[in-house]
């Protein structure tokens, strides 16, 4: 792993620490419903600092947001840097495929409208996924 990846992973980590450290002591949910409504209210206090225009605030719903979901994976016992890995490598193999789809069709993903690529993803990711 590169310098700045090892960096990136330790504050995944470093999360990670924080919530089975609060879990431990009673500081934490009950059932995963908790965790999901977590995430559900960080991402509308996001979505409300986005409509303000208010930069600062934005950046750090971004960061509850992201720590809400280090706490999803924590809650059932998945590894959060694993699951971003394949994540990562779900999303540029569905990429690749809507690039390849497209050229097949002499088309970019440029001259396409959000409806289209929106039509091309979902049969990138239905080919990938073998159905």
């Amino acid at each position: 792993m590169r310098r700045g990846s090892e960096k990136r992973a330790n504050v995944i980590a470093e999360a990670l620490a924080l919530q089975t450290a609060a879990s431990k002591v009673g500081l934490d949910w009950p059932d995963i419903g908790g965790v999901i409504e977590k995430i559900r209210e960080e991402l509308d206090e996001m979505c409300r600092a986005l409509a303000q225009g208010d930069e600062a605030q934005v950046h750090e719903e971004v960061g509850d947001v992201l720590f809400s979901a280090i706490n999803l994976a924590r809650f059932v016992c998945v590894d959060p840097v694993e699951a971003l890995r394949q994540g990562n490598q779900r999303f540029s193999a569905r990429v690749s495929k809507v690039k390849e789809i497209l050229g097949l069709e002499g088309r970019t993903p440029r001259a396409c409208t959000p409806a289209e690529l929106d039509a091309v993803w979902s049969r990138a990711k239905r080919e990938l996924s073998g159905g």
